[in-house]
């Protein structure tokens, strides 16, 4: 059995703490590098600390300018393979010691792009995203892996199962394509992932429900995470719950490896970015108080998602307060309240609230 997979270096979870050691340089001073390692932790933060630093110079050190938009690095990952890593958006603090001639510089940033040097988060390399959601698989489950018991007919068997059968085809593989506007098509899609020890020892078969975006024109990191975040509201409305990212990997067309019979693989590049959302415990989170699952929509999904990705002006502002209204928060601001009270008591509000709700109904 073959099984469709996805890229087999996409490891990192939303909780796992990653090491990246290498040498890191600003795009306009490539031969300055420094020698450095950084830490990620999930969609929480990116944390860089050089031996040394870029800036040298005492006024530099001393100044305002504490922040450089963009860093490359050289690193090595868990097989011991150099790859290209981008940081943006970085704002730098450093500690003097005046016992070394190298200051020990950190950064914090925002963005961290493992597989490429990028530009910029707005230059259109990639054609496609795709995204692993927290509680997706439970708002719609793959069901491609089928399991059957079989238990013996004799009364003095045990409740353990004579027999099981676990069955999977990559024929049922399934893709729920939905064209919306400029030239985008959103993809809701199941698929399986296969690996097998040698001599059979140990067998892992797992299914997800993955999503992804696809373009007919290059788009940038920008372009693509408004599209992926609105996928993301909307499934967290659907949900109630404040649904995280659990990985993110784009496609440039230009970054594959080619095989010896022509077949051609694309390599995939992996972007996270400071996320400020809840982490949620699939395990014990479900979704009893839901509002909708696939399963109560999907004769009209087509519909609500392409009405939900319009850019209506009008809007827009509601679906951001529906959107607050469920997202997690520490602390319940006088903003919140506000809201909250002019939904409830101001009627040129709610007629709007109430028209736009029964237009996507």
């Amino acid at each position: 059995m073959q099984a469709k997979k996805t890229p087999n270096n996409l490891k990192m979870d939303i909780k796992d703490e990653k090491i990246f050691e290498g040498y890191w340089f600003l795009p306009s001073q490539p031969k300055n590098k420094i020698a450095g390692i950084l830490k990620v932790n999930g969609f929480k933060s990116f944390n860089l600390d050089l031996i040394g630093g870029f800036k040298t110079d005492m006024t530099q050190l001393l100044g305002n300018s504490n922040q450089d938009k963009v860093i490359y690095g050289i690193v090595y990952n868990e097989a011991n393979h150099l790859r290209k890593v981008t940081l943006f958006d970085c704002s730098s603090s450093f500690n003097m010691n005046f016992s070394s001639e190298h200051p020990l510089t950190k950064y914090k940033c925002q963005y961290f792009i493992d597989g490429m040097h990028l530009e910029s988060k707005k230059t259109k390399s990639f054609y496609k995203i795709c995204a692993d959601f927290s509680n997706l698989y439970d708002w719609k489950p793959a069901g491609i892996i089928k399991q059957s018991l079989f238990y013996s007919k004799k009364k003095e068997s045990s409740n353990n199962p004579e027999k099981i059968t676990i069955e999977a085809k990559t024929k049922d593989n399934w893709e729920l394509p939905v064209e919306i506007e400029d030239g985008f098509k959103i993809i809701l899609y199941g698929s399986i992932n296969y690996n097998s020890a040698p001599n059979y020892e140990t067998v892992n078969l797992s299914q997800k429900t993955l999503f992804r975006i696809e373009s007919n024109s290059n788009q940038s990191i920008s372009d693509f995470l408004i599209k992926l975040n609105l996928f993301k509201q909307f499934i967290s409305l659907g949900t109630l719950s404040d649904i995280s990212y659990r990985k993110i990997w784009l496609y440039d067309k230009q970054n594959y490896q080619e095989f010896k019979n022509g077949v051609k693989s694309e390599n995939a590049v992996y972007l996270y970015y400071r996320y400020w959302g809840n982490e949620i415990d699939i395990k014990k989170k479900r979704h009893s108080n839901s509002i909708f699952s696939y399963s109560d929509i999907e004769n009209e999904y087509a519909n609500l998602i392409k009405k939900w990705f319009k850019t209506d002006a009008n809007f827009i502002p509601i679906r951001e307060h529906l959107i607050e209204s469920i997202s997690y928060k520490k602390l319940f601001t006088s903003k919140d309240f506000l809201i909250l009270i002019q939904a409830i008591c101001f009627d040129p509000y709610k007629t709007r609230v109430l028209f736009y709700i029964s237009k996507i109904n």
